[in-house]
């Protein structure tokens, strides 16, 4: 294999279970861990956006910050599901906290630290 290839594995068309809103920087949750919402799996795409997992909340899972190509505030995405299924159950542009939250003026991007 080639140096210069990275070979993608697509395993869930709908990781943790939610849909970004194609005109808000909201996101539309599922109800059922096991199945995208429904109502609107056939949107048009989504213009851009920036995404950093990070296990905010100590459970072992992955949860998420999304940032939106035209707000300035990011997305809190609490993962509720398990290392292997995620399932997002809550979502706030308030994060951290609302008295100091996150706010970017054009396309807002968090990067997580390593840690060897």
């Amino acid at each position: 294999m080639p140096v210069d290839t990275f070979d993608f594995i697509l395993e869930d068309k709908c990781w943790g279970r939610l849909i970004e809103s194609f005109n808000t920087n909201d996101v539309i949750l599922s109800s059922d861990s096991l199945a995208c919402p429904t109502s609107v799996q056939n949107a048009r795409l989504h213009s851009g956006s920036t995404i950093t997992t990070f296990d905010h909340d100590g459970d072992g899972d992955k949860d998420v910050l999304l940032g939106d190509l035209t707000y300035e505030t990011m997305l809190y995405l609490e993962n509720g599901g398990s290392v292997t299924n995620g399932w997002i159950v809550n979502q706030t542009s308030n994060f951290p906290n609302a008295d100091q939250r996150i706010e970017i003026p054009y396309f807002p991007g968090a990067y997580s630290g390593y840690k060897s």
